[in-house]
């Protein structure tokens, strides 16, 4: 190429390949001559991650959110939640699930739980909408359309994922715009219209019940998946946007809050296929350094982690624990978790104790005065799965106790 020449069609997408995604976007934008170009050109992403009102490309966040502005210029309030979309010209109704478009994905909320803290969502927000649209307004008034003193607006943001600011735009809430059709339109202009499949090392789905408002024909090969409670029903509801191609995953993590006890969540062909199977229960809490609860599962051909933060969530790992020994094949490996609190250590031991197949004697060098007893599980491998209790240093005049999960061959 010689100096002054434009650039190769091919060159051109060698370019782009090596550009972040949302300066690609808008220099295609912008240039009209080679936005072929663009869209031809693969859109390979180390993090895509799927909200209702947000979609996160590799460190960039682009948000939808609805605000409403005082006759002061002050925002009332942020209206919005990650897990329902509102449309404050209809007071709040959830208006999802009435409008779908083609390319729309629908994440069920299905269990019980979840069911519960989105009817307390919706009731809280409703009452928030109502008195929002009573500040400035008389009875009289009281119609389909705000007051001239409080205005609403859609609020596109786009932020770091270290919550910096990188540009904020508003635009008027008039008839016929509302949050659903601004959150259609940042997933179609940052992931519509390729003339290939996207690619994501990971994909993260993070929805407790709403709609996912995705271009139409969308495709997306991924090569480890993240998904937040109710694993199996989101796995099914995305299906139709990935790849083949993408299966057996590398890897996939599920994170279950407190409140997650279904475990057929476990039993998808998805999650039984894939190389490595990552479950934390609880919040984030368990990320920070020398976290206290933290257990690893080695398997010979896949791997299994679990990581908590919250000692009462073992309460599910009996459950878990039959599903992994009846289809997993686990390693001779040793792995812990510990924790400072007797009481719940204790609950835990007594009910793996009282679980289908449990078996338990006295060992030397085994167990504690807490509790002394040694737990065995039978293993599809034909090896026996320990669980026992170990006393642990004392730290801050602090005891705290391990909770010993060992594999050994079977006598």
């Amino acid at each position: 190429m010689s100096q002054g020449q434009p650039l190769s069609y091919a060159c051109t997408k060698n370019v782009f390949q090596q550009m972040d995604v949302p300066l690609r976007r808008n220099l295609a934008e912008r240039l009209p001559k080679i936005r072929s170009a663009e869209r031809a050109t693969p859109l390979k992403l180390r993090w895509l991650r799927l909200t209702p009102i947000d979609v996160t490309i590799n460190e960039f966040i682009y948000r939808v959110q609805l605000v409403a502005v005082g006759p002061d210029a002050r925002k009332l309030m942020k209206l919005y939640d990650d897990r329902i979309d509102f449309d404050l010209t209809e007071y709040g109704k959830r208006d999802y699930q009435e409008s779908l478009t083609a390319g729309d994905i629908v994440i069920e909320a299905n269990d019980l739980e979840s069911w519960k803290r989105a009817k307390n969502s919706v009731e809280r927000y409703q009452a928030e909408i109502q008195f929002l649209l009573n500040c400035g307004r008389t009875k009289d008034q009281y119609g389909k359309n705000l007051t001239p003193d409080v205005k609403l607006y859609i609020k596109f943001i786009i932020l770091e994922y270290n919550d910096k600011i990188i540009k904020t735009e508003y635009v008027e809430c008039r008839r016929g715009r509302r949050l659903r059709d601004a959150a259609k339109y940042i997933t179609t202009k940052l992931l519509g219209g390729r003339m290939r499949n996207l690619t994501a090392n990971k994909l993260t789905v993070t929805s407790y019940g709403g709609v996912l408002r995705l271009p139409a024909e969308l495709r997306i090969k991924a090569s480890e998946i993240e998904v937040f409670h109710n694993a199996s029903s989101v796995l099914n509801s995305i299906s139709p946007i990935m790849n083949k191609e993408s299966f057996p995953l590398k890897q996939i993590s599920i994170t279950n809050d407190r409140y997650e006890s279904n475990i057929d969540n476990y039993r998808h062909p998805i999650i039984e296929s894939a190389e490595k199977l990552f479950i934390v229960t609880g919040k984030d809490d368990w990320k920070r350094p020398f976290a206290w609860e933290r257990m690893i599962f080695e398997v010979q051909t896949k791997v299994v982690r679990f990581g908590y933060s919250l000692m009462s969530s073992l309460n599910q790992l009996n459950r878990i624990i039959t599903t992994l020994t009846d289809s997993w094949i686990i390693a001779e490996k040793h792995f812990l978790i510990e924790c400072h609190n007797p009481c719940s250590v204790l609950r835990f031991m007594t009910e793996t104790q009282n679980m289908e197949n449990a078996e338990f004697d006295v060992l030397e060098h085994k167990g504690c005065d807490l509790f002394h007893y040694t737990i065995f599980f039978p293993m599809k491998s034909g090896s026996r799965l320990l669980v026992y209790l170990n006393k642990g240093l004392a730290y801050n005049e602090q005891r705290h106790y391990i909770v010993n999960f060992e594999v050994v061959d079977a006598k």
